[in-house]
């Protein structure tokens, strides 16, 4: 990731500052904002800084706001979004009945951007909710789906997805 900026004092010590949500929707304090420090830049004679760094390992969903910090005061402000990637299945194949783990990375803390379902042989496997940026969970392999008569095959597609899904509250 890269964040630059101009326009600022000359060869001012600045941080920048990420911020995130924190908690879960099982206990009373639910979420709330997290910030902390991604790096210290200084600008340049022209007032401008550049800076280039790792993504935090942190949430999807609503876009990340990247405070530009003088002291305590906000002088810049920034947004970068964390989009969910999924990572793998494993076992990879598996045995009807068995437990799948499937492990995904930038799972939102919304209610819309953290339920996902799987698709897995063209048959779907609910997954939980997760509050953390990276999920892994597992559950039962599902039967494959008996092909179709009039297909070429009699072997299952091998279909592995996650889809984002809806719930209501």
């Amino acid at each position: 990731m890269r964040v630059q900026g101009s326009g600022l004092p000359p060869d001012a010590a600045l941080t920048l500052v990420w911020n995130t949500m924190s908690g879960n929707r099982v206990t009373s304090s639910m979420y709330s904002t997290a910030r902390s420090t991604l790096a210290g830049v200084t600008t340049y004679a022209s007032g401008s800084f550049s800076w280039t760094g790792t993504v935090p390992d942190d949430l999807g969903g609503p876009p990340h706001e990247i405070d530009l910090m003088d002291g305590t005061q906000t002088i810049g402000t920034a947004q970068f979004r964390v989009l969910p990637e999924y990572v793998g299945v494993s076992p990879n194949p598996a045995k009807v009945g068995s437990l799948l783990t499937v492990h995904r990375t930038g799972v939102g803390w919304t209610q819309y951007d953290n339920i996902y379902a799987v698709d897995y042989d063209n048959a779907f496997i609910v997954t939980p909710v997760a509050s953390t940026a990276t999920e892994t969970c597992t559950s039962r392999s599902p039967p494959p789906v008996r092909p179709d008569t009039t297909a070429s095959t009699s072997t299952p597609r091998r279909t592995r997805r996650t889809i984002p899904g809806m719930r209501s509250t």
